[in-house]
């Protein structure tokens, strides 16, 4: 059974997993070598520089920008964006950002994937990437950011609002040591499902001011200070992947509307049986945690009736 909060995740990113790809709705502007993976799934490729023909702009629902090196330098968005009416999800290099036009991309938009790559930094360099103020895409409810490896750190949010992004309600990215994008979530109060990696030992929690109902963790470091997330009452759904401080979960209590715990890869596991007292938890996953069950509480556990249940490799 699918975890809650990747079913929550799909609502926000429909065209996950080639979903569109397989409908013919997916379109990929650069070389057959780069868009291969998403061929395969049922993309249709197109060399750069050209665009679709106009009687296939309705059908078009997911769009993936990917210029080579050279042709990365032109920041340019291609004209054609504008008029496919349908458009949903629309996948760029980073540096394109300073490329977005008033009315250059239509308000079908609902999701937004920025990818920063190795290849980004001599453009990044020379471009101001704030989100342009007069840039508005009213509808847009996702919004991802990627660093792939070798990509230089960007240290903020590009100057996101929710003047720019008013419905804004999905956001995806990286902190490392960029502290100052923190700062841009502490301004963004709407959202629902906040994924962060790379948290460091950051007190995310302080920068939080949104009814979230997901939350997901990934790569905290043996300082992060867990505990703090018993702030945010609005959670149902975690997600905690490599969190390398002690993990208590009596935390989990602290949380009323808790549906579901998902812990991956985190190896500090203590007072497990307070999941016992977690009076909505429906979905529990415990994946490579050092084995922190002992067959008294598995029993336990199997004897509540969740609706999902997955602790045999924990």
């Amino acid at each position: 059974m699918e975890a809650y909060i990747e079913k929550c995740k799909t609502k926000y990113l429909p065209w996950r997993g080639g979903a569109y790809a397989k409908n013919g709705w997916e379109y990929c502007l650069g070389s057959k070598r780069d868009c291969e993976r998403f061929v395969e799934d049922g993309a249709i490729n197109l060399p750069w520089g050209t665009k679709p023909d106009e009687n296939e702009y309705q059908k078009i629902k997911a769009l993936r920008l990917i210029p080579n090196r050279n042709q990365l330098k032109n920041t340019a968005i291609p004209s054609f964006v504008r008029d496919l009416v349908n458009l949903e999800f629309l996948a760029m290099p980073l540096p394109f950002v300073s490329g977005i036009k008033p009315n250059g991309i239509p308000d079908s938009l609902k999701s937004l994937m920025l990818i920063n790559s190795k290849e980004c930094g001599e453009v990044i360099k020379e471009k101001d990437l704030r989100w342009p103020e007069e840039a508005v895409l009213p509808n847009l409810r996702a919004l991802q950011f990627f660093d792939l490896g070798g990509a230089p750190e960007i240290d903020s949010l590009l100057g996101i609002s929710e003047n720019t992004l008013p419905a804004l309600q999905y956001l995806e990215c990286g902190i490392k040591k960029a502290k100052r994008k923190l700062d841009t979530i502490a301004e963004l109060r709407g959202l629902k499902f906040l994924a962060l990696e790379h948290v460091n030992n950051y007190n995310i929690v302080n920068f939080i001011n949104s009814p979230l109902k997901a939350l997901s963790i990934v790569d905290a470091g043996n300082k992060f200070p867990i505990a703090s997330i018993t702030d945010i009452k609005s959670i149902e759904l975690l997600w905690l992947n490599n969190i390398r401080c002690e993990l208590d979960c009596q935390i989990f209590v602290s949380l009323p509307r808790l549906m579901e715990v998902n812990v991956l890869n985190s190896r500090k596991i203590v007072n497990i049986n307070a999941l016992l007292t977690c009076e909505n938890l429906e979905s529990i996953q415990f994946i490579n945690c050092g084995r922190p069950f002992n067959e008294k509480v598995k029993q336990l556990l199997n004897a509540k009736n969740y609706k999902r249940l997955e602790i045999d490799f924990a």
